[in-house]
């Protein structure tokens, strides 16, 4: 089984093996044996690459607009030739390939219009070739590398008592993997930690950085692990009994994803992309290249990214960056918005499809009027006390700022937001010596002291003092 994505729906289907089949440089590409519908909805192959058998593979590519697609890569010498060349079923390519070696990894990209040269969007695994130096490629093999997991129905006993120790792996230990997070998971446990936040870890572009670069979304970041060892970890958190919740960028990606490259012209996004904006509407805060949230195709990509993580990796939910940049109105995205609610509720109301319990954390911080409406659908809201927390924890707590003290944090209560049972999200950080709002490292270590509180009524804040030290 496997699911195919169109538009706003999603349709599962059963994938038929035949017991023979011509590859694609064999066969022609108007033939159809079962009659009536063209090839690729006979085959009912979804967008992607899919595995047909231990030596056959099928990859389809959706490109409104294009008029040509060439596979290459090291089993063809990365030449452009006719018996690669995919075949165009109305706004998508496709093409069957085989005499694949099961043992081995290939290294592939799509040729688009002779000159755009792009990894498949829905790659599970990215390179970048030539030690960086040319675009990213995808790996591909017809081997079945199935996780085998121990935990398989893992659910989250009380979200309302959620401690959740947010973590960036480069930095986490000195091993600057995974695997070296996954060790320390006795030390969180000791902490009381229940939950563990990742910040993004999908693909995104260099290996060294935070992760608010993506470039795509179905691939985990090569420079911390296989994907099996991120599953391995999952694993590992759910036998600890912690929750894990993902980081995920969808208001923006950067120039190296195949949904740019394939409609950008010097570098901006041009008007036929049927993904971005050509220009982010809002006037305050931007970065990289800005989803258009409103397109359906933008909202079937997000659809099947959302329930990529939660299926395959057994994800326990997403903490969203910059929700407030997920609407078309101009502006600096502060005030009151409902086309951005509408688009908000959609999304989560999708995720709750595939998991009913997932957990959902914007990192929002418009109007409290429009938190209070998302609060009451189900969402929990990062609420920024960052500069606050240090304050008080400096000891500068008790001077006026704007009326009010700068310790003061009494905006994490549900009362002063005005919310009645929702679940809300406090969000408190604070690094000695270090003028800065997420983990890092200061100097030569790698410092940590995050409070985060999921608090529902009556409670107020509870706050967990981390100890600051090297995890290496």
């Amino acid at each position: 089984m496997f699911f195919y994505t169109n538009m706003n729906k999603t349709f599962i289907y059963s994938l038929l093996l035949f017991p023979l089949f011509a590859l694609a440089c064999e066969s022609d590409p108007t033939e159809n044996p079962n009659g009536g519908n063209s090839p690729l909805e006979t085959m009912q192959l979804r967008d992607g690459i899919t595995r047909i058998s231990d030596d056959s593979l099928a990859f389809v590519l959706f490109a409104p607009g294009k008029n040509s697609v060439y596979l290459v890569g090291d089993f063809n010498s990365w030449q452009v030739s006719a018996p690669y060349k995919l075949h165009k079923d109305g706004d998508r390519f496709w093409l069957k390939i085989g005499d694949l070696d099961v043992s081995k990894e290939y290294v592939l990209q799509y040729v688009v219009d002779e000159n755009i040269r792009i990894a498949d969007p829905y790659s599970g695994k990215i390179i970048e070739r030539n030690n960086n130096n040319a675009e990213p490629a995808m790996v591909v093999s017809t081997k079945q590398n199935n996780y085998d997991w121990k935990i398989t129905n893992y659910t989250v006993s009380d979200p309302a008592k959620l401690v959740i120790y947010e973590i960036l792996i480069r930095d986490f230990t000195e091993k600057r993997t995974i695997k070296g997070v996954q060790e320390k998971l006795p030390y969180l446990k000791a902490l009381g930690i229940n939950a563990i936040e990742l910040m993004p870890f999908n693909e995104f572009e260099g290996s060294d950085g935070w992760g608010y670069n993506p470039s795509f979304y179905f691939a985990p970041e090569s420079a911390y692990g296989t994907a099996n060892d991120y599953k391995e970890f999952i694993d590992a958190c759910h036998e600890n009994g912690m929750a894990v919740i993902m980081d995920m960028v969808l208001n923006h990606s950067y120039g190296q994803s195949p949904l740019v490259k394939l409609y950008q012209k010097d570098g901006t996004i041009t008007a036929d992309n049927p993904w971005y904006n050509v220009k982010s509407p809002n006037t305050a805060y931007s970065w990289g290249y800005d989803f258009n949230h409103e397109s359906p195709y933008t909202q079937a990509f997000v659809d099947s990214v959302n329930a990529y993580w939660l299926g395959e990796y057994k994800i326990d939910g997403y903490r969203f960056d910059f929700t407030k940049g997920f609407t078309n109105k101009s502006g600096d995205g502060q005030a009151f918005d409902q086309s951005r609610i509408n688009i908000l509720k959609r999304m989560t109301s999708e995720i709750w499809k595939h998991k009913h319990d997932a957990i959902v954390i914007f990192e929002h911080l418009a109007d409290n009027s429009e938190e209070k409406v998302l609060a009451d659908h189900g969402i929990l809201l990062w609420g920024n006390l960052n500069y606050n927390m240090n304050e008080a924890t400096m000891g500068w707590g008790a001077e006026p700022n704007n009326g009010s003290l700068k310790g003061d944090i009494s905006w994490a209560s549900y009362k002063q937001r005005g919310r009645a049972n929702a679940i809300y999200s406090k969000s408190m950080r604070y690094s000695p010596g270090c003028s800065v709002t997420s983990p890092f490292v200061c100097g030569t270590t790698s410092k940590f002291a995050i409070t985060v509180t999921v608090s529902p009524a009556p409670r107020s804040v509870m706050v967990l003092k981390l100890p600051v030290k090297s995890m290496s």
